[in-house]
């Protein structure tokens, strides 16, 4: 199974599939070795998968943000959103496949599929609370005092801490984004400079994710 060409282990592993949804067969070796090359660094593996569970990736994120809306967590999600809960789902269960190679020690998707469950379900929470951090930020910056002084150096202060914390890399994206091109946009617009429009994800996903946490600007937004 591990010699075949990935075309015909892609065609086996729909055949799987198929037989799961018609006869619940559990035993998925092609599927299973698909998976594996992803995990060794087959980029072209991870884009079939990406397609292949597509389907069942969006259904766990919908059940994910119906069960945290009945328990009060109400906001708006974006393409963008769920592109990033995608994308941050795969690299933790990439990552537990290092750590745990029993994930993928059978031809049985079952403990991997649970676990990357687990996966979305931790992504679409950090989401969720992502979300909630930003709604009150934008409230305290509508709040902040309508003084030229003040608003100079607070935006001096932030920028200062910004270009601290970012990579060049992350400081262009950033400066794209605030300039309200999305990643497919930038995709198209720097085609040379980005693989792919989920390697712009990544940096975006990073760089929020580095100035949440960063005490200071925590600080100056009084979170």
């Amino acid at each position: 199974m591990s010699e075949l060409l990935l075309e015909e282990l892609i065609r086996l592993c729909e055949s799987e599939r198929a037989d799961f949804r018609r006869l619940y067969e559990q035993q998925s070796p092609a599927c299973m070795t698909l998976f594996r090359r992803a995990f060794a660094g087959d980029q072209a593996a991870w884009s079939y998968i990406f397609t292949l569970f597509g389907r069942m990736q969006y259904l766990w994120i919908r059940r994910s943000f119906d069960a945290a809306s009945s328990k009060g967590f109400h906001v708006d999600i974006e393409e963008d959103d769920i592109q990033g809960i995608l994308h941050d789902a795969l690299i933790a269960l990439h990552r537990a496949s290092q750590r745990n190679p029993s994930l993928t020690a059978t031809d049985d998707l079952a403990k991997l599929f649970r676990y990357w469950k687990k996966c979305i379900q931790t992504a679409v929470l950090t989401v969720l609370r992502t979300k909630r951090r930003q709604r009150l930020t934008d409230r305290l910056i509508q709040s902040v005092p309508d003084n030229n002084n003040y608003d100079l150096e607070f935006k001096v202060a932030l920028w200062q801490r910004i270009l601290t914390l970012l990579s060049e890399e992350e400081l262009f994206i950033l400066r794209l984004d605030l300039q309200g091109y999305k990643p497919q946009d930038i995709i198209h617009k720097f085609p040379q400079r980005f693989p792919n429009v989920q390697r712009i994800y990544q940096i975006k996903q990073n760089y929020l994710r580095r100035l949440q946490q960063d005490y200071i600007i925590r600080d100056l937004f009084g979170l």
